[in-house]
């Protein structure tokens, strides 16, 4: 995506925080492109198959994919100049030529990149942080939610201003001067700093209220469901609760977090519910969320939903460790749910997955299992939360 179009998806989302306006970038067909490195490798087939989720849950259709092995980074490109030929090549087929209206990387691309890419392509270029950017303005729904997607967007656009006016360095001004396309990259610095500033003062603000509220809840116990994306936290939700929650089988589909008031075995508690997670998430996103995840943070109890059927499940456990880790909420009492039992014929692997933490095995959708992870959760309370 070019830098003008950038500037007027922010700004388009900036004037209608408070509308319900779509406010998200048409994909259309795309193609996408997978930069694979030592690191990355062994995961090409989950990767491909996570980008390709998130590209159809931002109304984006795959037409075809592109891989490519490499050592080192092109500085221009990302991928080596032979692989961009074979893409262009594709795009310029006759056949094909207008059925293609963007590309997406499945990495995070330098200004340069995104410019370079456009300017020999011919299209529209994205990269992995862009779409998951894309799916949350989606499913934004509060004042909050929307604020903070917003302050997401300009945090990632800033660094990459100083090269996304490169097409103005040739017109370069006097000795001691300024050319336009440094007072191009000065005012939009400053003005998106003035509106990343005004965002992280009305987020503050709903925060101190949302605190004041957190105050008045000490008397419950509360629990917070955490987890990678689509792993059926929201059914838990519903489940333990009986409430009501959006559920749909798609990634980000709960931005908001949801705080229920349920009983548990006579114990009362406050469960909530807030986005899922996902491997290599933007920092910025974290950054921006974090008033959003104080739930979390405040919580006497973590229950880590696990999707038992997915085939890394490894990765995926150790990808929202890490995000909980660097919220500094790792050490609290965390249960490991593992659902969707009822999808597997032999779930004994997962008995193999080493942890500290009490583990337990559920079907959310058959209702299996759940009296047992009450009792559990019934059992902690008893024993270290009661003076």
């Amino acid at each position: 995506m070019n830098f003008n179009n950038i500037k007027s998806f922010l700004e388009k989302n900036d004037s209608s925080v408070k509308s319900k306006n779509d406010n998200t970038i048409e994909i259309g067909n795309c193609i996408l492109v997978f930069p694979l490195t030592r690191a990355n490798y062994l995961y090409k087939k989950y990767d491909i198959l996570e980008l390709k989720t998130l590209v159809e849950s931002s109304n984006g259709y795959v037409k075809t994919i592109f891989t490519q092995n490499i050592i080192s980074i092109n500085s221009k490109f990302f991928i080596g100049k032979g692989k961009i030929e074979i893409i262009k090549n594709y795009i310029d087929n006759i056949n094909i030529k207008n059925n293609i209206n963007t590309i997406v990387f499945n990495t995070e691309l330098k200004g340069t990149q995104i410019r370079n890419l456009e300017k020999y392509l011919q299209l529209p270029i994205l990269d992995k942080n862009m779409i998951i950017l894309n799916i949350f303005s989606m499913h934004a729904k509060t004042y909050q939610a929307k604020l903070q997607v917003l302050l997401a967007k300009y945090q990632y656009l800033l660094p990459r201003l100083t090269n996304m006016w490169n097409h103005l360095d040739n017109q370069k001004g006097g000795i001691g001067l300024k050319g336009p396309g440094e007072k191009e990259i000065e005012t939009d610095k400053r003005i998106i700093n003035y509106k990343i500033n005004i965002l992280k003062n009305k987020i503050s603000e709903i925060q101190k209220h949302t605190i004041n509220q957190s105050h008045n809840r000490k008397s419950a116990v509360r629990i917070s469901l955490v987890g990678y994306t689509n792993a059926g936290k929201s059914t838990i939700m519903n489940l333990l609760s009986n409430a009501n929650v959006y559920v749909d089988n798609k990634v980000f589909s709960t931005l908001d977090t949801k705080i229920k008031r349920i009983y548990i075995k006579n114990y009362k508690c406050l469960l909530s519910d807030t986005v899922g997670f996902i491997n290599n998430i933007p920092y910025n996103l974290i950054k921006s969320f974090k008033s959003t995840l104080s739930e979390v943070q405040e919580s006497d109890i973590l229950l880590h939903i696990i999707d038992i059927t997915s085939e890394d499940i490894i990765r995926k456990i150790k990808s929202v460790n890490s995000i909980l880790e660097d919220l500094n909420i790792d050490k609290k009492k965390i249960i490991l749910v593992f659902n969707k039992i009822d999808q597997l014929k032999n779930y004994n692997k997962c008995f193999l997955i080493k942890s500290k933490n009490l583990k337990i095995y559920i079907s959310a959708t058959e209702n299996n299992n759940i009296n047992n992870l009450k009792n559990i959760i019934a059992n902690y309370i008893n024993n270290n939360l009661l003076l």
